[in-house]
């Protein structure tokens, strides 16, 4: 009923217009709106597109700094070393440091999309946005986080292998 209501007051002001040799153009706010919505959706892309590029920089800053951190305590695995613990051990302390890392990071990822992608979509794209980050992005950064500890725990277990205690702790910068 409200269609032909509608239709009954576009044509009813069509007449008017016509009448006093006007132009005017009729139609719902809906309509509009959602005209406006696909005028934007390339934007909303390349918005999201550029979120995610951001979160892989991120990801491999995170790296960087895993590795940074470790050559930079290489005095205080000496000292590990010197004090008797298993490379094993190494391993284990150096992997579970990377893994706090790596959630720390996935919290933050999971925050900045949070608060990020109503920002940049309508709402009824951000549930399908949500469900594409938790149900493909966010598992698999986590496994590539976990694959990323447990790479460079052990490259750091094998260098600092190499190395007598000593050597560790004398040739600290």
């Amino acid at each position: 009923n409200d269609e032909n209501s509608m239709e009954e007051t576009q044509k009813a002001l069509y007449n008017l217009a016509e009448k006093h040799n006007l132009d005017i153009i009729a139609g719902c706010v809906s309509a509009r709106f959602d005209g406006a919505e696909s005028q934007y959706s390339d934007l909303r892309e390349v918005l999201f597109k550029l979120m995610v590029f951001i979160t892989a920089i991120s990801t491999m800053i995170i790296i960087c700094f895993n590795a940074v951190s470790i050559l930079s305590h290489k005095k205080q695995y000496g000292v590990f070393l010197a004090n008797g613990i298993s490379k094993s051990g190494l391993f284990v302390s150096l992997t579970i440091e990377q893994l706090i890392k790596v959630i720390t990071g996935l919290a933050l990822t999971a925050l900045v999309i949070y608060l990020g992608v109503p920002v940049f979509f309508v709402e009824r794209e951000i549930g399908a946005v949500y469900d594409i980050f938790l149900n493909f992005v966010l598992w698999k950064t986590a496994v590539l986080g976990l694959i990323e500890c447990i790479v460079v725990s052990g490259v750091s277990v094998l260098i600092l292998g190499h190395y007598k205690p000593v050597q560790l702790i004398k040739y600290h910068n």
